[in-house]
Order: C-alpha cells, then structure tokens, then sequence
C-alpha cells in the first residue's frame, strides 16, 4: 500500500526572500516580544526557529484581538442605540397588555373563547431604529448585525423586517 504525503511541499525560496522575511520576523519580535504570557528572547538573534513560530501566532492572536475590540465597541453603540427604541416598545405592549387584561376579565366565561390571545412579542420596524446604524448600512448588513448581536429578526408580509422582542408576563388571566 502506498502513502501519498498530502501536505503540498513549501517552496524553496532565494536568499533576498529569506533575508525579507527574517526582517519581517525581526519588527514582528520588536512590537510583540514583550506581549503575551509566553517569554521570548529579548535578542532576535536567539529566536530559534520555534520561536519564530511562536511570535507569529502571538501578533495574529494581537491582531484578532484588536479587530475584536473594535467591531464589540461598534456593535455596543449600535446596542445602546437600539435599547432606548426597544424599552419603549415594550413598555407601550405592556400597556396594551394590561388593557387587554381589562377587557378580558370584563367578558363574560363563554365569550372568552373567541377573543384572541395575547402576544407575547413585541414587533419593532426596522424603520424604527435606523438611526442607530452607520449611515449608508445595506438592510441586508443590518440584519445580519442584529442577528449577530442575538435579537430574533423576523421579515414581514410586504417585505419589511422586525426586531422581534418576547415580552414575558406573569399569567394573570
């Protein structure tokens, strides 16, 4: 039986390539030698061929960590735009709630049967919180954020799309 190596092989590179990377390796060790919980060298010359290795998941880690940080303070705002917008939303159905609860207690056994129940979501337009995007956001970029900062979206008959916001009540009725 024979066995194929299926790592494709690295290609042999020239000297002015090895000596350009060995510089690339050589800025990486100034900015990221101190960083992380791994201790490096303090002299590139010492960085064996491990430790090039090392340094180069510490400034991809560095690198994620910083695009990281930056898209979670982008998406905060976005977060705190939409939280006013949505409180009074909910606070507005749990009006109608209590109005609906009204109502239901004022009908008589027999006819509640026919009364619809209560939803227990709020529906938000997208329209509503617009405001709380970058200008120029694509819908389609929009809903993928919201999807990414985990509220329910949901797209209606005429094509529009809704925050969709479970409103819990206690079972009074």
């Amino acid at each position: 039986m024979t066995v194929h190596n299926t790592k494709p092989a690295l290609p042999i590179i020239s000297d002015n390539v090895e000596q350009q990377a060995k510089a690339a390796f050589q800025t990486l060790h100034s900015l990221f030698s101190t960083h992380g919980s791994t201790v490096m060298p303090t002299d590139f010359a010492d960085l064996g061929l491990d430790g090039y290795e090392k340094l180069a998941t510490r400034a991809i880690g560095a690198i994620k960590a910083a695009r990281m940080a930056r898209r979670e303070a982008a998406i905060a705002g976005i977060r705190a735009s939409i939280k006013g917008t949505v409180e009074a939303a909910v606070q507005s159905h749990k009006v109608q709630k209590e109005a609906y609860d009204t109502l239901l207690s004022s009908t008589p056994e027999a006819m509640r049967k026919f009364i619809a129940a209560f939803p227990t979501s709020v529906q938000v337009p997208m329209s509503d919180i617009d405001g709380a995007f970058p200008e120029g956001t694509k819908l389609e970029t929009k809903v993928a954020l919201l999807k990414e900062m985990s509220y329910p979206v949901s797209k209606g008959k005429d094509n529009s799309f809704n925050l969709v916001i479970p409103v819990p009540f206690s079972s009074k009725s």
